[in-house]
């Protein structure tokens, strides 16, 4: 049978599967041996240098599955970094009431830098105590908010300011009855300002700080095309050859208007100059709505000549029209006048007090210009506007206006112009 075929299996015979097996408990034993014949600390720094040269091994291969390159330090792109970028949009026009903004309080009140204007240390201690200022401007904004940032700047006292339109500044410091809402009035006009003057709304002397003069703001390709001459005074635009040609300011609806035809009646006298405006008239071919309108049309090419004040045409020359050219009118020429000015009853008469000296001075004039203000300054360290050297300007010849005859005379002088254009 085959079951009696088989060999008894020796008990004491290993086969080569129980040798393998002995062998393999034998090495074990062996390393057991040794390991638990090794100090504790020996045997820490053994399983420490394992983790190591795991941890390195790990990192060779991430570097391998990167192309071997270098991780990248640059900052993350805008939209994935932490935080938000903001931006400022442009604030429309509105019919609302104005905002009082409060110009970035300065990160020091130390004593001003060598720059900055004069004035005596018991003032400056004394503004400085009060510590605080509230200004109307009534001018250019951008212009208001760079004089009152670095007025912070240099004397630590902090500003908050307003513009509102002359009219408004007066109605409001008028109807406060001695408890003005503000402390400056600043780049006022003159009529509202010697109007609050006069009703002794303002303390002490209010003080020049911009003239602004009128003249014409030639399209030389328009008066080309038409084989027209640059004018040189104001005889000069009753030529026939500018028929239809101008543009100046509506007397009826705009100051600056109003104040050119009461400039030239006062100037050559109240027929002659009537007789002038209405050659002039003849040669109009549109009044402006708003004061800067002309020096606008001759920009477009709209117009030849456009009647306007000197500060409209410097805007429109840094526009790049390099086809126009501003004339001063060699027989003279109005002009306007800004002013600043401190209220009766002002809540910090110190701070006010060292504002005045400070916007009359070179430092806060010289930034006008900057900030797309183009008035003459009249501090006499200002820097002047490069456009009167370039073209060779008079901004002396200014005509002695008579503002107080304008005051109580300026509507029967418009409305003789009005009479007089018609007949």
């Amino acid at each position: 049978m085959q079951e009696e075929n088989k060999k008894e299996k020796d008990p004491g015979k290993k086969t080569s599967g129980d040798r393998a097996r002995s062998r393999r408990r034998q090495r074990g034993a062996a390393a057991g041996g040794i390991a638990g014949s090794m100090h504790p600390a020996i045997r820490g720094y053994g399983l420490s240098l394992l983790v190591v040269i795991v941890c390195v091994g790990l990192l060779a291969w991430c570097g391998r599955q990167n192309g071997g390159q270098e991780p990248s330090t640059a900052a993350p792109p805008a939209s994935e970094s932490i935080g938000v970028l903001q931006t400022v949009e442009p604030v429309p026009e509105s019919t609302a009431a104005p905002v009082e903004t409060t110009a970035a309080p300065p990160e020091t009140t130390a004593a001003p830098e060598e720059t900055a204007p004069a004035v005596p240390p018991e003032l400056l201690q004394e503004a400085q105590k009060e510590g605080r200022l509230t200004v109307y401007g009534s001018g250019s904004e951008a212009y208001l908010a760079a004089a009152a940032a670095y007025f912070e700047e240099l004397y630590g006292i902090r500003v908050s300011y307003t513009r509102l339109p002359n009219s408004e500044v007066y109605t409001r410091v008028k109807s406060s009855r001695g408890d003005p809402p503000a402390d400056a009035w600043f780049e006022a006009a003159w009529d509202p300002v010697t109007e609050a003057a006069s009703e002794d709304l303002l303390e002490g002397d209010w003080s020049g700080i911009s003239i602004d003069p009128y003249c014409f703001l030639v399209n030389s390709e328009v008066l080309q095309s038409n084989h027209a001459l640059t004018p040189d005074s104001w005889q000069d635009l009753t030529g026939e050859q500018y028929r239809l040609m101008l543009s100046m300011p509506d007397p009826n609806i705009t100051g600056a208007g109003r104040r050119l035809v009461t400039a030239l009646q006062q100037l050559f006298g109240k027929e002659q100059g009537l007789d002038m405006l209405r050659a002039i008239h003849r040669n109009v071919g549109s009044y402006g709505a708003r004061a800067a309108e002309p020096a606008e049309l001759a920009a477009l090419g709209e117009c030849g000549i456009a009647v306007c004040l000197f500060s409209d045409a410097v805007q429109q020359l840094r526009n790049g029209n390099e086809f126009l050219i501003p004339v001063i009118p060699e027989e003279g020429t109005p002009f306007e006048r800004n002013a600043a000015a401190v209220f009766r009853g002002a809540a910090h008469p110190k701070a006010a007090e060292l504002w005045m000296l400070f916007v009359q001075s070179a430092e806060c004039q010289d930034l006008a210009a900057r900030n797309g203000a183009y008035q003459i300054p009249e501090a006499e360290d200002a820097l002047p506007l490069p456009e009167i050297r370039e073209f060779s300007l008079k901004v002396s010849d200014l005509m002695e206006f008579d503002f107080d005859d304008a005051k109580e005379n300026g509507t029967t002088y418009v409305n003789d112009f009005y009479t007089a254009r018609i007949r």
